[in-house]
């Protein structure tokens, strides 16, 4: 089954800076007229929910690390995490997903120190399962959690985002931090509405 998400473009709310309001004319102009226009886009995905959920391994070692199917990828980025190993951290990402994240890491003063820190608060010795495998043109997307210690806590999901970054070998991807979709596939409806790029501050 397809579905499909429509992004509806261009649609203002009173929490969106309209920036192209701060300048006026010089010359005497009459009132603006205020307009939408309204661009469709759709992004068909395949949907497959792991059943029953898919356990991830955190223990692969370096040695048995394998790239050839991003299920494998993800056992080998969730055990580098569960080990702290930066290094092997960063070899389950594309070269250009390497170079966003150091430079990141170099605006927040991030160590890799501190980045073992975090992940044996939040990765060493949790499950990380995964509930869903999404086709999506040339990625594949995986909807994960890792449960919490108290199952009384809720264990937030997220997205993993893998492509082929050579033939036979998947790595994780920042190419679509600014695609809707892995942050709207389950939305209700399969419709979302967000606002045109320049509507915002940057």
């Amino acid at each position: 089954m397809r579905y499909a998400v429509v992004f509806v473009l261009g649609a203002v709310w009173a929490s969106v800076a309209l920036s192209q309001d701060r300048l006026q004319p010089l010359a005497s102009a009459k009132p603006p007229e205020y307009k939408s226009l309204i661009v469709e886009t759709v992004h068909p995905y395949r949907v497959r929910e792991y059943v029953p959920p898919l356990v991830l391994a955190t223990d692969v070692t370096k040695a048995a690390t394998a790239f050839d199917h991003p299920e494998r990828t993800l056992a080998a980025y969730f055990s580098a995490m569960a080990r702290g190993s930066y290094s092997d951290f960063l070899s389950c990402w594309t070269a250009d997903s390497v170079s966003q994240l150091e430079a990141v890491n170099k605006k927040l003063q991030r160590s890799p120190d501190q980045w073992q820190r975090i992940w044996a608060e939040t990765i060493s010795g949790r499950k990380v399962v995964a509930t869903h495998w999404i086709n999506y043109g040339r990625y594949i997307l995986v909807n994960y959690r890792i449960e919490q210690r108290a199952p009384s806590v809720e264990s937030p999901e997220a997205v993993a985002v893998l492509m082929e970054e050579t033939p036979g070998r998947w790595k994780l991807t920042q190419a679509l931090r600014a695609d809707a979709l892995p942050q709207h596939w389950k939305t209700r409806g399969n419709r979302v509405r967000l606002p045109a790029d320049p509507l915002f501050d940057r």
